[in-house]
């Protein structure tokens, strides 16, 4: 594994994806501040300075709909240990107290057909002075915690190595339990604007491939992708 450090880049994933050729499975790319981060559906994350700002870069053999949740969970399951009140909202965030605190944004790089890598790019609010998102947002200085960048980056990509080798073996269902321990949202209602239209119900699982399962007026439907609200 190797670090990629930037003082300045204008985005992690962006870098990682354009030379991927060159990057290594499990490179890292690091930033200490972005001038273009994303998030999902193109939103842009603002990455001043005073956050953690990384992207992994995986060369698995096929592509698994389950690294965002892997990532995901290393992440909230680390804040944890450090005594963050953290929790996932599915798919790729994590939240203290109703408010942003992390989101994971993956990427499959694929040429004529054949999948390159996947990039899972992560930012984490730790003592920026600003934050502009389209939904509120909290910092770990904020909850009076400041841990150093490099060790909680170590700790995080610990223990995603942890997760991502079992998702090898046993799919989304290898750290299924863990993930719904940290997703309290099950038996509430929430709100999924796929993209294609926004499916209201109440949460009532997560399947073996990490979709979310929601009864609706019409039935249960299973979810793969969206934006959760609640």
């Amino acid at each position: 594994m190797d670090i990629i450090e930037f003082d300045e880049i204008a985005s992690t994933n962006a870098y990682a994806k354009e030379n991927i050729d060159k990057l290594g499975h499990f490179d890292i790319v690091l930033a200490a501040a972005q001038t273009a981060g994303r998030g999902r559906g193109g939103r842009a994350w603002l990455s001043q300075r005073g956050g953690l700002y990384f992207s992994v870069v995986l060369k698995p053999q096929a592509a698994q709909p389950a690294f965002t949740h892997a990532m995901a969970l290393s992440v909230c399951d680390t804040l944890k240990s450090y005594g963050a009140p953290a929790y996932i909202k599915w798919p790729n965030d994590v939240l203290a107290g109703g408010k942003k605190l992390c989101g994971v944004l993956s990427e499959a790089v694929f040429e004529n057909n054949f999948l390159k890598g996947i990039i899972i790019g992560t930012g984490i609010n730790i003592a920026q002075s600003e934050i502009k998102t389209d939904k509120p947002a909290i910092t770990l200085k904020q909850l009076g915690l400041m841990p150093h960048r490099k060790k909680l980056l170590n700790d995080i990509l610990t223990l995603f190595g942890h997760n991502y080798n079992r998702l090898l073996k046993g799919g989304f269902d290898a750290i299924r339990a863990a993930y719904k321990a940290n997703f309290p949202y099950l038996g509430k209602k929430i709100s999924i604007d796929t993209g294609r239209g926004i499916i209201t119900g109440t949460a009532l699982d997560l399947d073996g491939a990490g979709r979310i399962l929601v009864k609706t007026a019409g039935g249960v439907e299973a979810v793969s992708l969206g934006d959760m609200d609640f």
